[in-house]
């Protein structure tokens, strides 16, 4: 667990000051301006916290911490300005989520004492993180595994939102981007507690009468009673209770929380479910995008920006490419996506068209294969990188 300390700032002599009274006290190390911190963070890191003043020539201490706040999400973020500026420290807080603000000149004595508390939240904060990415996301990895290997139509779709959810959260520098990772993991976890009748015509899109419609709607509020029996997943819970809500407040539940008063990591899942739902090929693409924006008035604008930027800009749609390829069954790999139905010679279903493969659902398809071999080649869909991608559109 790092412990490291990054002071910034262009004053040579506030740099040597500081070094002077805090190096023995903490793993410290300074840069002179943005660019150079920048460059010590890829090089040195992870840091536990920076320390950045704000007036600087180029790079502001704003943008440097915003960008800090990008890369790694968990570093603790503290602002050193001489501006006694209202602004300037709301606009700290708001764009890249500063944990103090201090003016400067500041005694060394505050310095160090505020050092010790971000300390304290950056050690507090990694072990959250690995309790709930290690024991707790493991032990759900698992449940969910073995629910989609024996229902790949209820998490259908679980692979693609949370693929798409790794890729925002990244993107906008989301600070407990596990939160958002379990939340979507376990978005489908109140339709499982639905009656199998019900489960089934919505799979095989029949329609529903008034008593199931309601019962498919309020399976969110199953799920945030399931999972606040568990300690820490209270806003897990929340993020899926609220999934379905309108950002009008329009929707379940009918509570009267609207716009940005609704949790985040609801909002940005559902605008990821429609996206997923509304694209082609399971991965946010124009098509969705342009259904979105039929509805606005159900999504935060904002966040809708934040994710067409993501998953539009033409610097990440080339980097991968989803290829459509035919292939036999030891050579499939998690994260392939079935084309069509996997069948057995008989005629047996083994996996629904539209699955997305993980390290269980494989398994299993390995073992059914061994004792009721599957009608070879499979098509699947498989993402390659773009300069490897010639060639293999031809299944």
């Amino acid at each position: 667990m790092s412990q490291k300390i990054l002071f910034v700032d262009d004053d040579p002599r506030i740099l040597s000051a500081f070094t002077r009274r805090l190096r023995k006290d903490f793993d410290f190390h300074t840069a002179t301006d943005g660019e150079e911190a920048l460059r010590v963070l890829a090089k040195e890191g992870p840091f536990a916290v920076v320390i950045s003043d704000q007036q600087m020539p180029g790079m502001r201490g704003i943008e440097l911490l915003k960008e800090v706040m990008t890369r790694d999400p968990l570093t603790i973020r503290i602002m050193l300005t001489g501006n006694a500026d209202r602004e300037t420290a709301i606009a700290s807080v708001n764009d890249s989520a500063v944990f103090r603000y201090l003016n400067k000149p500041c005694p060394v004595e505050t310095i160090a004492e505020t050092v010790r508390e971000a300390l304290a939240e950056y050690n507090k904060s990694v072990a959250e993180k690995e309790l709930l990415e290690g024991t707790l996301a493991g032990s759900v990895k698992v449940l969910v595994d073995i629910l989609a290997a024996n229902d790949p139509h209820a998490f259908r779709q679980i692979s693609n939102l949370r693929n798409a959810g790794r890729k925002l959260a990244s993107h906008v520098g989301l600070a407990k981007a596990w939160n958002l990772d379990m939340a979507i993991t376990l978005s489908t976890i109140g339709d499982v507690m639905l009656p199998p009748h019900l489960r089934s015509k919505m799979i095989d899109g029949k329609e529903l009468d008034q008593v199931e419609t309601d019962l498919v709607i309020q399976s969110p509020q199953v799920a945030r009673k399931l999972l606040l029996n568990i300690p820490r997943m209270s806003e897990v819970a929340d993020s899926i209770y609220y999934k379905d809500k309108g950002f009008d407040g329009s929707g379940f539940p009918s509570d009267g929380v609207k716009t940005t008063d609704i949790p985040l990591n609801a909002r940005i899942l559902h605008v990821l479910q429609f996206l997923i739902e509304a694209s082609e090929e399971g991965t946010p693409d124009r098509t969705a995008f342009a259904a979105l924006e039929e509805v606005p008035h159900l999504f935060d604008g904002e966040l809708v920006k934040q994710a067409r930027a993501c998953f539009l800009d033409a610097s990440n749609s080339e980097e991968m490419k989803i290829c459509k390829m035919a292939v036999n069954v030891d050579v499939l790999l998690p994260g392939d996506k079935a084309v069509d139905d996997f069948k057995t010679q008989s005629g047996e279903l083994a996996l629904s068209a539209g699955t997305e493969l993980n390290e269980a659902v494989l398994e299993r398809i390995r073992q059914f294969h061994k004792m009721r071999p599957l009608v070879q080649p499979l098509r699947i869909f498989r993402r390659v990188k773009a300069s490897a991608a010639k060639g293999k559109d031809a299944a």
